[in-house]
């Protein structure tokens, strides 16, 4: 299995708010693969890293690790 077919198989959840106007009334479970974060995510993640001279720890790992830690994520069964 290479790189892409693995991050394809593995899925992480987040709690998604739901809004009513200005007050949160409810989350949802999101459940997105790694591929999908990437697609989503690294592209600004990256350019950010870029502008506070992080260059050197630009990569899809560090990328998915980070998008973890802001999305409160967990890893799905």
């Amino acid at each position: 299995m290479n790189k892409t077919e693995e991050r394809a198989a593995c899925y992480w959840c987040y709690n998604d708010p739901i809004w009513d106007g200005d007050n949160i009334i409810g989350n949802k479970v999101v459940t997105k693969n790694e591929n999908e974060i990437l697609e989503e995510y690294f592209a600004a993640w990256s350019s950010d890293m870029k502008k506070v001279g992080k260059e050197d720890m630009i990569d899809e790992d560090m990328c998915l690790d980070d998008w973890v830690v802001v999305n409160w994520a967990w890893k799905a069964e």
